[in-house]
C-alpha cells in the first residue's frame, strides 16, 4: 500500500506573534520557525503505525514550504519515510480552502506510486475550519472520513475509529480514501533515531512542480471588522442563593418568551 501524508505545519506556538500581524509577516514566522502541529504529528505516526504493521507500506510525504531549505522537511524526513516533497502553495490564501484542495490534487497526480490512503491532519492550514480536508477528498474523488485517530486496513478498505462528540464511531470505507486525522493520546509522534536524523540532515529534496493554473480561486475583494451587537438591556445582580437566583431567572426567561 502507498501512504500519502500530507503535513502543513505551524509557526512554533511558544514564539511571540509579530509586532505588525499581516500575511507576509505570519508566513515569515512560519518558514522561519517551523513545527508540525499535534494533527499533523497524529497523521504521520498513523502512517508509521501501518508500516510497522506491514513493512510492504510505502510512505511518501508532501509538505507546504516555500522552498527546499524550509526545516520542517529534513524534520519529516528523519522519521524514515520513502519520499519528502516540498509544495509551494504559499501564493493561495489558507483560508481558500478549494484553491489548496485543488493544489494538493494536482500535486498528488504527480507521484508515482499514486496513494491509495491519503492522511491529513484535521488542521491543514485553515485554522480548524475544517473544509480544506473535505475539499482535498473531494478534488481527488476518494471516500473521505474526518476525526479519524485510528486506522486498520483490511485489502481493499479502512476501518477507522473517529471522534464525534462524546461517541467514537466506527466506519468501514472503500480505498481510496482521504482520512482528516485528529490527536490522540495513543497517537503522540514518537522520535527519531539519530542515525535517520543524520541521514536527513545531509537530503537533498524537491518541489513538486505546479505548471497548470489552479482553478477555483476565491479572491478577497473587501476586509471589515465584524459588526459589535449592543447590548439593548441593562445587566442586573439577582439577589440571594442559587435556588432564589434560578427562581428569579426562570421568571425573567418566561416573561421574555411570554413578550416574544
Amino acid at each position: 500500500m502507498n501512504i500519502l501524508v500530507l503535513l502543513c505545519g505551524i509557526a512554533d506556538p511558544k514564539l511571540p506573534l509579530p509586532r505588525d500581524i499581516n500575511a507576509l509577516a505570519l508566513d515569515s514566522l512560519r518558514a522561519a520557525h517551523p513545527l508540525l502541529s499535534p494533527f499533523d504529528e497524529a497523521a504521520l505516526e498513523l502512517a508509521l503505525k501501518l508500516r510497522d504493521a506491514d513493512p510492504t507500506v510505502h510512505i511518501t510525504a508532501v509538505v507546504p514550504v516555500s522552498s527546499t531549505t524550509d526545516p520542517l522537511l529534513r524534520t519529516v524526513a528523519s522519521l524514515r519515510l520513502d519520499q519528502t516533497f516540498g509544495l509551494d502553495i504559499q501564493h493561495i490564501p489558507s483560508w481558500n480552502s478549494l484553491g489548496v484542495a485543488h493544489a494538493c490534487a494536482a500535486a498528488v497526480s504527480t507521484l508515482d506510486p499514486l496513494p491509495s490512503l491519503v492522511l491529513i491532519g484535521r488542521e491543514f492550514g485553515d485554522c480548524d475550519d475544517g473544509t480544506t480536508t473535505a475539499c482535498i477528498a473531494q478534488a481527488l474523488g476518494m471516500a473521505y472520513s474526518k476525526l479519524v485517530f485510528s486506522i486498520a486496513i483490511e485489502n481493499v478498505h479502512i476501518h477507522a475509529v473517529r471522534q464525534n462528540g462524546a461517541r467514537q464511531e466506527r466506519v468501514r470505507l472503500p480505498l481510496p480514501a482521504v482520512a482528516s486525522v485528529t490527536n490522540d493520546a495513543r497517537s503522540k509522534l514518537r522520535h527519531p533515531l539519530l542515525k535517520n536524523v543524520m541521514v536527513a540532515k545531509k537530503m537533498t529534496f524537491k518541489m513538486i512542480d505546479l505548471s497548470e493554473p489552479i482553478p477555483g480561486n476565491v479572491q478577497l475583494t473587501a476586509l471589515a471588522a465584524a459588526p459589535v451587537r449592543t447590548r439593548a438591556t441593562t445587566c442586573r445582580m439577582l439577589p440571594g442563593n442559587a435556588q432564589m437566583q434560578a427562581n428569579v431567572l426562570a421568571e425573567l426567561l418566561l416573561a421574555h418568551g411570554s413578550a416574544r
